[in-house]
Formats: structure tokens, C-alpha cells, sequence
């Protein structure tokens, strides 16, 4: 049988600790979510992302590709991260649907 370990008081209080600044920065990043221009340049970069997605000209996709990385690092000035590409899956099922089509 395992045996167990206990933490001691300066480890549960180190967790704790951690737990509660996890706790501040999610406030911060929901309070920054809150800040109507940061709204407004989330849904900017996932309109630039949906673009993103249905551009096939290499030099409107570098475009965009620019302004997406402008605008994300504004965003992320603020607390807020933004993944790699915010495309909706909607969007990515439709696009997958439609070149199967095309390719039929």
C-alpha cells in the first residue's frame, strides 16, 4: 500500500496563495473583456480570421495576416489572449463541405 504524504502548512498556504493570483488575474482579464474596445477588436480580429479563411489571393492573406497580428498584440496589451486563429468551426465545416464538393 502507498503511503501517504501530507503537505505541510507552508505548501498549503503556497497553493493557496497561487490559487488566489490565478484567481486576480482571471478578474483582470474579465474586466479587460469588459472595456468596449477591446470588444470591438475581438470581433475584428475573428472577422479578419473569417477572411483569412476564404482569401486565396496570397497578398490579401498577408494582409490580413498583418492586421490580425496588429490587432491580437493590442488585445493582448490589455490581459486578454486571443489562440492562434479564432475561426469558427461553423465556418471551418462549411469551407471543408465546399472544397469536397469542388473536388467531386
Amino acid at each position: 500500500m502507498k503511503e501517504r504524504t501530507y503537505r505541510t502548512p507552508d505548501q498549503q498556504l503556497a497553493d493557496l496563495e497561487a490559487k488566489i493570483a490565478g484567481i486576480k488575474a482571471r478578474e483582470e482579464r474579465k474586466k479587460a473583456r469588459a472595456n468596449p474596445a477591446v470588444k470591438q477588436a475581438i470581433v475584428a480580429v475573428r472577422a479578419i480570421d473569417r477572411g483569412l479563411a476564404e482569401a486565396a489571393d496570397a497578398t490579401m492573406k498577408a494582409a490580413l495576416q498583418e492586421a490580425r497580428t496588429t490587432l491580437a498584440a493590442c488585445v493582448a496589451v490589455t490581459g486578454v489572449a486571443l489562440p492562434p486563429s479564432t475561426v469558427p468551426a461553423t465556418q471551418r465545416k462549411r469551407r471543408a463541405r465546399a472544397e469536397q464538393v469542388e473536388a467531386a
